[in-house]
């Protein structure tokens, strides 16, 4: 039983990999072109969704370091998709900033819709609802 179920938990852990990977793999070909880069991504899909965060909120949000969130900041900043008044300031987008975090989330949501195209509504619920309650369960362990 135990070796069903270690080859069960390694099987979710490659397919978690995999998807983790084909998201990745999807926004970085939709971002081509463009001078965002992927560590960019999971600031500008916060700020798109609540903007005026504060470093500390996105760090917590993201699951990225204050260090990662304020060296993408400032690169965000020169780049003019942010403006950023103090230390402890609110974090806003520009409206190039605004911009951007919409076509991340257009290529997010495209490849969203790509990976569950093959399930059935009853299914892409059942999906859904999974994934919720796994993510409920993160977030409640504090990670």
């Amino acid at each position: 039983m135990d070796g069903c179920r270690s080859m069960a938990q390694e099987s979710m852990k490659f397919s978690l990999i995999r998807l983790n990977n084909f998201m990745r793999d999807r926004t970085l070909k939709g971002l081509e072109g463009t001078d965002l880069k992927a560590s960019f991504t999971p600031i500008l899909a916060a700020l798109g969704d609540t903007d005026g965060l504060t470093v500390s909120e996105l760090s917590h949000i993201t699951g990225l370091d204050k260090s990662n969130v304020t060296r993408n900041i400032q690169q965000l900043s020169e780049l003019g998709y942010i403006v950023k008044d103090s230390r402890n300031s609110p974090i806003t987008l520009t409206r190039e900033g605004k911009d951007a975090a919409c076509l991340i989330a257009d290529i997010q949501r495209e490849a969203y819709d790509e990976l569950i195209s093959c399930l059935d509504d009853d299914e892409k619920k059942i999906f859904i609802g999974m994934a919720a309650k796994v993510f409920r369960s993160v977030e409640d362990k504090g990670f």
